[in-house]
């Protein structure tokens, strides 16, 4: 699958990446919102790793800037966060067409990917 990681920190996206990669993916890395967006509008993803918690533009602006435009129903997005959010907030989250699943970090890597994967064949 082709991959696209939007995620703040390196050493997070790294990782995913290196493991997403070794179970045979292809991933891109984007560390900025604004730029993960522009690379949701201008290619094909198989599935999108989204952080919501990012300086300046964060994934929900993202979400948000998709939905407007129209095209958020047609994504798969896996969104994951470290920031304290309620049920209810997950909730909503999930129920944004495009959203696929919520996870909270830390996340576990074989959850990631089975999370992935699940996403990709309920398409």
């Amino acid at each position: 699958m082709k991959i696209l990681i939007i995620e703040d920190y390196q050493n997070i996206a790294d990782l995913f990446e290196l493991y997403l990669t070794k179970n045979g993916h292809t991933c891109t890395v984007e560390l900025s919102g604004r730029t993960g967006l522009q690379l949701i509008k201008n290619e094909t993803w198989d599935a999108i790793i989204l952080d919501l918690a990012m300086p300046t533009f964060s994934g929900y602006d993202v979400l948000d800037d998709l939905d407007k435009k129209g095209l958020l129903k047609q994504q798969k997005i896996l969104v994951c966060t470290a920031a304290a959010i309620s049920n209810e907030e997950i909730n909503k989250i999930k129920q944004r067409n495009g959203v696929k699943d919520v996870m909270e970090k830390p996340v576990a890597l074989s959850e990631l990917l089975q999370k992935i994967e699940q996403i990709h064949s309920n398409s």
